[in-house]
């Protein structure tokens, strides 16, 4: 019984958090427009979702690590995810930056950082 409700709850926290990615795909499909949306999750943590011309999301996403090694770990990989849109061809656009804000952030959410 314990475990039924841990697992209802983690999955509304789940579909909560997912549901401005969700708006923002269904928006892109229907060709209707939606508003660019800046989601908190954790403590200096937080995602944005934004709906491009055309039928593109975005979603970007601010991590915070604290210690260096987890930085350093974080980085490697992010940039290694970026680099198999050369080995699969089908693999979404993904992009690190670990020193500015993107500008599609700071345009729409000139607080960001």
């Amino acid at each position: 019984m314990t475990e039924k409700i841990a697992t209802r709850i983690s999955m509304f926290k789940r579909n909560f958090l997912g549901a401005p990615i969700r708006l923002a795909m269904k928006s892109a499909l229907s060709g209707k427009p939606c508003a660019a949306a800046m989601i908190p999750y954790r403590q200096d943590e937080k995602y944005w979702v934004f709906v491009t011309e055309g039928d593109s999301v975005q979603v970007f996403f601010a991590l915070n690590f604290v210690d260096t090694i987890d930085k350093e770990l974080a980085r490697v990989i992010l940039l290694e995810f970026g680099q198999t849109q050369r080995h699969i061809k089908s693999a979404p656009n993904m992009f690190y930056h670990d020193k500015d804000f993107p500008g599609q952030i700071l345009k729409d959410f000139p607080t960001a950082n």
